[in-house]
Formats: structure tokens, C-alpha cells, sequence
């Protein structure tokens, strides 16, 4: 990997034989996914302040009220917003970030027709909250490591993360771990970030929550992608009912899952987004949804 751009910068960690991956905003997709292929993440600092500050705000009374966790994964000291699309103005725009999509569709080329919103939450780490156990978020599939991407999660930095009040853990380079290799905690980094900057990291990347030993609160917003053809974490057909999908735009409301995947996902016979514009009781003539565009994308992927 070329380290001598400005865009890009590779550091030794504290930790021997680990490494902290970082971009500049100015960077372009094919050094995004070229970090990500090899490490299995990379921050992009200061990507889009004026957004995660909006989304600070708007998703603030929903904290107000938001329950704590109730087991050691989600964290009896941390606080979890979902549906982050219906609730929040400016999730939406940090969902379809222009650098972030991009990402995507070229980490998942070869893989699937297009990519898909896979979930959405802000996570608030109250101080005392333990380091979350490190996990692979593409376990809940029944895919062998290592693999080509699946699965791609974004964590935006509404607040400072620092090491001490519970950052986003990662071992670089685990996305190329077969499943035989066992997390190890001396081996992670901290994703240090100013707001507005996000970490992005591939599905069979080894990471967690950090321990929250400061007196602040850390706030994130956690937004991933999947595969077309995968099932979506979070069911966005609930989160995000079609009376709220009307108004979104064309670009978001595919993302969300209002378009078909070949002949998977469709509704009456037609693309899934048609569902958005038909009138109750119309029933649509089904149409070829598997055209040679498709055929000559499946071909490529085989």
C-alpha cells in the first residue's frame, strides 16, 4: 500500500505490531476499500461535522427516553436508538453519504446486483460501561472466514471517541482471519475520532465497544450495508413503514430495501418499489424483472 499521500496515513499503534489506519476526507473510494481489503477498517476524519452534529440533536430526545441495555453484548450501561431513518433527518443524509456508498459498491462488485441498508442505531457508552466482548458482525451468517465482504459497518462519531471513554475497539487485519483464529485483546486499537468523523470496518473484522473508564459519554451512530441478497439486520419495512418511505428520496428508499433484487424482494409480481406508487386495491401486470443487465452481472459473478 502507497502510505505517502496525504490522504492516507498508516501509524504504529502504542501497541506492538498494530496499526491505525486513517484518511483524510479528501480521499477516494479506491483508497477506502483498498484499506479496508487490508486491514479491515479505516477512519475517515472529518467526513461530514455539520451532519453528525444535526443528528446529535435530533436524536437527542430519543435518548431522553431510550432504556439502558439488558445483557453484556448490548451493554446494561449503554443506551441504543434504532430506526434512525424514520427518526432522524440527518442519519438519512450520513446513510447516503456519497464517499461511504461508493465503498460499498466497490468492496461488495462481484457479489451482489447492489448493496442494501443492513441496520441503523446511535449508541450512547455511559461512563462505567465495560469493554463489549469482540465479535465478527457477519457471524450471523453462515459464511467460513476468510471470504470476500459481505457485510460493511460505519460508526459516525457524534461525540469525541477517545480510548478512555469507550471508543470503537479493532484487530487490523482480522477480516483475513479463518475462523481457527481466536480474537486476542492485546492486539486491537482504539478509533480515536473527532465528530463527524467515521470508522469504517468489513463484517469479519474482530472489534467491540471499549470500557468507558472517563466521566463523559461517547455517542455513535451505527450504519452498515449488506449484500442485496442478504437478510437485513434490522427489518426496515417496520422501522421504516411505507407512509415515511413515500417521502424519502428514490436513492434511500432503494437502499432501505424498495427494490428488487433479481426476482427476490419483489411485490406483485413487480419491482418492490412500485408498492410506494399503487393505489390501494391495484393490482400491477408483473413485468421481466430479470433483465440482461442482471443476467450479465450474475455471469460475472459466478
Amino acid at each position: 500500500m502507497n502510505t505517502t499521500t496525504q490522504e492516507t496515513a498508516v501509524r504504529v499503534s502504542p501497541r506492538p505490531g498494530t496499526i491505525e489506519v486513517r484518511l483524510a476526507r479528501t480521499a477516494t473510494a479506491e483508497q477506502v476499500v483498498e484499506c479496508i481489503r487490508e486491514f479491515g477498517y479505516v477512519i475517515i476524519e472529518g467526513l461530514a461535522p455539520e451532519v453528525t452534529r444535526a443528528a446529535e440533536q435530533e436524536l437527542a430526545p430519543y435518548f431522553d427516553r431510550a432504556p439502558v441495555g439488558t445483557g453484556s453484548f448490548t451493554g446494561e450501561r449503554t443506551q441504543r436508538v434504532a430506526r434512525l431513518v424514520a427518526r432522524s433527518v440527518a442519519c438519512r443524509e450520513l446513510a447516503v453519504n456519497p464517499l461511504v456508498l461508493e465503498t460499498v459498491r466497490q468492496l461488495f462488485d462481484g457479489q451482489c446486483y447492489h448493496a442494501q441498508l443492513a441496520m441503523t442505531q446511535a449508541i450512547r457508552v455511559h461512563p462505567g460501561a465495560p469493554a463489549q466482548g469482540l465479535h465478527r458482525d457477519d457471524n450471523v451468517f453462515p459464511f467460513a472466514h476468510p471470504r470476500p465482504a459481505s457485510v460493511l459497518f460505519g460508526m459516525w462519531a457524534l461525540s469525541a471517541f477517545e480510548a478512555e471513554n469507550g471508543a470503537t475497539r479493532l484487530i487490523p487485519g482480522s477480516n483475513r482471519w479463518s475462523d481457527a483464529e481466536a480474537a486476542d485483546e492485546g492486539l486491537t486499537i482504539a478509533a480515536r475520532m473527532s465528530p463527524g468523523s467515521v470508522v469504517l470496518w468489513e463484517g469479519a473484522t474482530y472489534h467491540g465497544a471499549g470500557a468507558n473508564v472517563s466521566d463523559q459519554v461517547r455517542t455513535g451512530a451505527l450504519i452498515g450495508y449488506n449484500l442485496g441478497w442478504l437478510r437485513q439486520y434490522e427489518n426496515q419495512y417496520l422501522a421504516v413503514p411505507p407512509d415515511v418511505a413515500r417521502t424519502l428520496s428514490r436513492e434511500l428508499q432503494e437502499l432501505i430495501g424498495y427494490k428488487n433484487h433479481g426476482y427476490l424482494g419483489t411485490y406483485e409480481g413487480v419491482d418492490a418499489h412500485e408498492v410506494l406508487t399503487l393505489s390501494e386495491g391495484e393490482m400491477p401486470a408483473p413485468v421481466d424483472l430479470f433483465t440482461p443487465a442482471l443476467e450479465g452481472k450474475r455471469r460475472q459473478r459466478h
